[in-house]
């Protein structure tokens, strides 16, 4: 039999009528009286007050603000992107790694140098078609020759080291970045487990080491050789005839934005037609995972029109991928055949006028194009380090960060004899 006292009969009257719960609590014969500035716990005949102290609550919360009020904020209102300090891409490297990162370096510089050097041998062999010395034109064709045969020598060395050197250094600072940041995830306590969203902690192993890993093979190869290139073919052009190159120069820029819009719409095309199939890939994946699921609700045929109107979407933005794709790719061509007749127009004044020779024409033209080129393809790199900034600050806080609980600490007190 279940009784109830008067004093409860009373308490539930009064909260019939509309009054507000005192919100007490009965345990083990004691009864508690919450309230939001003060509180009074009552055992028998006795009673504390426990006072809650506002101040130091108001204190906390004002800190919270001032801390949130410290943080770094953009023009837009957005927090600034956390970037990895530019020297740790590097660091994780050993001493053995940088200097063979270094020598690869160098042999892409010899390999980007060359490229515009050859044009100075080809020039002389122009100008000694035009003499047409009899006597002498086969020799001196002999000796450029054999010029040709010790450039290709020297770039295929280059190349090899280019190669071989800085693909082995980045492949060999990826390994470690990895194993550095599996141990790190092994050696975090339960607690920073806790706070990780599931599924994430293999993803920068296979995304932002990759990106990295890109960074300084790839990416970095091909970045020394069209920085070669564009030292080699602005120094060649300026020291052979610097007027003739001022004017290749001067309409240079029109290459420069004509590749960029290229390379910008052939992005944005590509990130429409990726996530369009994303989409499809989506449906088709969610239709088959569940295919007991439909086939119990009867609803192939609605998921099949659904997968064709994805289908659709992609089919339509790969028409008009191929419509711009056409007409961007011909937008820089078009301005390279623009600057060729501004400067064989030029040129052959100045041949005219006697102040240059038919194969200096070829050789400063060539060059300023190859310079252009080496611009535009070398300042993408800043780019890509910036990826890869953005994309380590996981990696690096986890390496970076000592849990409070440490297994794989060798410091502190040991059992002696070992644990058995």
């Amino acid at each position: 039999t279940h009784t109830h006292t008067h004093s409860d009969l009373q308490s539930r009257a009064t909260m019939a009528e509309g009054d507000e719960p005192d919100h007490t609590t009965k345990t083990n014969g004691a009864t508690r009286s919450a309230s939001s500035s003060a509180g009074t716990l009552r055992t028998g005949h006795k009673s504390w007050t426990l006072d809650v102290d506002e101040a130091s609550t108001k204190k906390t919360t004002a800190a919270a603000d001032e801390a949130a009020a410290d943080v770094p904020t953009n023009t837009d209102g957005t927090s600034p992107r956390k970037l990895v300090p530019l020297h740790r891409l590097l660091a994780v490297g050993s001493r053995w790694d940088l200097f063979v990162l270094a020598v690869g370096s160098v042999g892409g510089m010899i390999v980007g140098l060359a490229w515009p050097f050859w044009t100075l041998f080809l020039g002389d062999l122009i100008d000694q078609f035009a003499e047409d010395n009899g006597s002498t034109l086969r020799e001196d064709v002999e000796n450029l020759s054999l010029l040709f045969v010790y450039l290709g020598a020297v770039v295929g060395l280059g190349m090899s080291l280019k190669l071989s050197c800085v693909h082995t250094a980045g492949h060999n600072m990826a390994s470690k970045l990895r194993l550095a940041y599996f141990r790190a995830v092994l050696r975090q306590d339960g607690s920073w487990h806790d706070e990780q969203l599931s599924g994430t902690l293999p993803l920068p192993m296979t995304d932002s080491i990759v990106t990295y890993e890109g960074l300084l093979t790839y990416r970095w190869d091909m970045a020394l050789f069209q920085l070669g290139m564009l030292v080699g073919g602005v120094t060649i052009a300026l020291v052979t005839n610097w007027q003739l190159a001022l004017v290749i120069f001067a309409a240079s820029p029109l290459t420069l934005v004509s590749g960029f819009i290229m390379t910008r719409t052939i992005g944005q095309l590509a990130d429409a037609e990726a996530d369009a199939y994303k989409t499809a890939a989506t449906v088709a994946d969610e239709v088959i995972t569940l295919f007991r699921t439909v086939k119990a609700f009867g609803t192939a045929e609605q998921e099949q029109e659904r997968y064709a109107a994805t289908v659709d979407t992609c089919a339509g933005i790969q028409r008009r991928f191929g419509r711009k794709y056409a007409l961007v790719m011909s937008l820089p061509f078009a301005v390279q055949f623009f600057v060729y007749a501004l400067a064989f127009w030029y040129g052959g004044r100045l041949v005219r006028d006697g102040d240059l020779s038919s194969g200096d024409v070829l050789t400063v033209l060539i060059n300023g194009l190859m310079g252009a080129r080496g611009l535009s393809q070398f300042a993408p790199i800043f780019v890509f380090i910036r990826a890869a900034q953005g994309a380590l600050v996981s990696v690096f806080e986890a390496i970076d960060r000592t849990p409070l609980i440490d297994n794989l600490s060798t410091e502190g007190a040991k059992p002696e004899g070992g644990l058995r």
